[in-house]
């Protein structure tokens, strides 16, 4: 549809601080959005995504996993347009 995007979202910790990361990417592969910061927990992290996308992941997702990656067709805000 016109009205959505189809993005990767990824959840990961970071190999140099160990804080807690997102990161969106178009299906091309240009990133779209990421977290400005690091979380110490992995659930305000997520918190951040929800916030900024307005997506949290729609399962419970493993606690000892260090990230995870999701195909997610997003519908874009009214007025914007896909890049």
């Amino acid at each position: 549809m016109k009205d959505e995007v189809k993005v990767v979202i990824d959840v990961f910790r970071s190999s140099l601080s160990g804080d807690w990361r997102w990161q969106m990417s178009h299906v091309n592969g240009k990133i779209q959005g990421s977290s400005s910061e690091g979380y110490g927990k992995r659930i305000d992290c997520l918190h951040n995504l929800r916030v900024v996308t307005g997506w949290s992941p729609p399962v419970p997702i493993r606690s000892d996993a260090p990230s995870f990656s999701w195909d997610v067709t997003l519908k874009l805000a009214r007025g914007s347009k896909p890049r």
